[in-house]
């Protein structure tokens, strides 16, 4: 018959160490929970001549026994758990490699995106301005790049106080399968000089447990399209990501 544990039961017993196993005051006893074991063949004077425990737990005594059990039966016990314990490890160890493996790879990305979008500006005064961008982004390549011909909903807002420009905001990147990532970004400084920061904080689909830290800078200044209250412009953006 098998056992497997689930709890402890507090009941008076006394634990499975070595000989005093076959101690015949010894009442019912459940194991430790974190063990699992087998209970087998029978003793010419006692119910069972060998149990085998898995784990690093107190064996608890399932019954009286009349006599102690058979030297040689007890090594066999001993040795069985040795094995067992060097079996757990190695295929605990194994089991390890092959998650980190899977799991700890970085995926790197280094591209160039496209943007263009509407803006909603506050003009106070010279060197102090505000305002919001809903723009769309694109990213145009290099055709290696896991994101290439990914497209962005990209919303956020920016201040300029004493000439100097503080921006963030987050872009919702879609592949052609409907794949997505969420991602949010924030820059303080000259937007041609000034490197922003770009986190991956969620993804959908085969995105689905990403993360990743990038960074993102204009790429150079565009005319005015004409267009009233349009922005436009290109970014390269790089870094790392990995999904779990």
């Amino acid at each position: 018959m098998a056992f497997r544990c689930e709890g402890v039961d507090e009941r008076p017993g006394l634990p499975f160490h070595g000989p005093t196993v076959g101690d015949p005051n010894a009442s019912r006893r459940a194991p430790a929970c974190g063990c699992a074991g087998d209970v087998g063949g029978r003793g010419p004077n006692s119910p069972v001549d060998e149990i085998d425990a898995i784990g690093d737990c107190e064996l608890r005594v399932l019954g009286p026994f009349d006599a102690l059990p058979d030297p040689q039966a007890h090594k066999q016990i001993q040795g069985r758990n040795a094995m067992s314990r060097r079996a757990l490890l190695a295929s605990g160890l194994f089991a390890g490699f092959f998650t980190t493996q899977i799991f700890a790879a970085e995926i790197k990305y280094d591209n160039y995106a496209c943007y263009a979008g509407v803006n909603h500006v506050i003009q106070h005064a010279d060197g102090y301005m505000s305002g919001s961008f809903d723009a769309v982004l694109m990213v145009q390549g290099p055709e290696r790049d896991p994101l290439y011909l990914m497209s962005a909903h990209c919303v956020g807002t920016f201040t300029i106080i004493s000439g100097e420009q503080e921006e963030n905001g987050s872009c919702q990147y879609v592949n052609a399968r409907g794949d997505k990532i969420f991602a949010v970004f924030a820059r303080k400084g000259d937007p041609t000089k000034v490197e922003g920061t770009l986190r991956f904080v969620h993804g959908t689909g085969k995105f689905d447990g990403i993360s990743g830290e990038g960074k993102y800078q204009d790429t150079g200044t565009y005319p005015p399209s004409g267009a009233a209250n349009m922005g436009n412009g290109c970014n390269r953006e790089w870094g790392t990501y990995t999904v779990k």
